[in-house]
């Protein structure tokens, strides 16, 4: 099996916007550096600003917040500065407000945004969520690695026919972003991935162990283009597949540098 990186993301702050990279430095048995290095907890505690890892319950994130999918912001290169839209609106102005994450300023600026954002664009009729008026949020950073779904340091792998595939039966676009990978790879068939269970792929300069697939959860329901839940694409899944897994985690058993258009290969 061939195939090729066709997109390289982190998403710096959990939930928000991923992050395209024209490439990256994969680290043996560590998570791909800078993803999910930041998240907005929902019970905010003064006397902690870091944390370990947490389970994703901890968090506002696109499963219970599919707002959030559609909010356009980004990041500098290096993950370290964001830029946010006009509060209340989502949408980008003419010129962003920069927040730095390194420093406690910046992540109570974003904390006070998030909570203006999912005042204006939550309410419990469409999340289940009782959030109240204005929920209180804190941004944390994760002492090891990242706030991923899972707690071991994987880097998540995912084809893009897999997303077509199963976008194509719900009647919705094949977007990628539902899925918030770390990697995506052309060229490989749908869902041939969950076959490599136990396998190593090298990808560019370095190798990886496919570790376990990916279970998918209500995040996948939210339209990155309009913030709502348009679709369930797990039910869909198991209907289809009898399964709700897209894409796998793998562990870095070789470091390297990978990118965009590098070869894919199963070792």
């Amino acid at each position: 099996m061939t195939g090729q990186i066709a997109h390289l993301l982190r998403y710096p702050v959990k939930g928000l916007a991923g992050q395209q990279l024209s490439q990256i430095q994969l680290e043996e048995n560590q998570r791909l550096a800078g993803d999910r290095l930041y998240a907005a907890c929902r019970t905010p505690d003064a006397t902690e600003e870091e944390a370990g890892w947490r389970p994703k319950t901890a968090f506002w994130q696109t499963y219970n917040s599919p707002a959030l999918a559609a909010l356009d912001c980004r990041f500098s290169a290096d993950g370290s500065q964001l830029y946010l839209p006009a509060p209340g609106t989502g949408k980008k102005p003419a010129g962003d407000r920069q927040l730095d994450m390194a420093s406690p300023a910046g992540r109570q600026e974003l904390a006070d945004f998030l909570s203006n954002f999912l005042a204006d664009f939550l309410a419990p009729k469409n999340t289940g969520e009782n959030i109240g008026e204005q929920p209180a949020i804190q941004i944390m950073r994760c002492t090891e690695g990242g706030f991923t779904d899972v707690k071991q340091a994987f880097v998540s792998i995912a084809s893009l026919a897999s997303v077509d595939q199963l976008c194509r039966a719900a009647g919705v676009a094949a977007d990628y972003r539902r899925f918030r990978m770390n990697i995506w790879l052309e060229g490989v068939p749908a869902f041939a991935e969950l076959g490599w269970i136990g396998r190593r792929l090298r990808l560019g300069q370095a190798e990886l162990d496919i570790a376990e697939p990916v279970g998918r959860c209500a995040a996948t329901h939210a339209n990155p283009q309009t913030g709502q839940s348009d679709c369930d694409l797990v039910r869909l899944s198991r209907q289809l597949f009898g399964h709700s897994q897209l894409g796998i985690y793998a562990r870095v058993s070789k470091p390297g540098r990978v990118q965009p258009g590098d070869y894919a290969e199963l070792i």
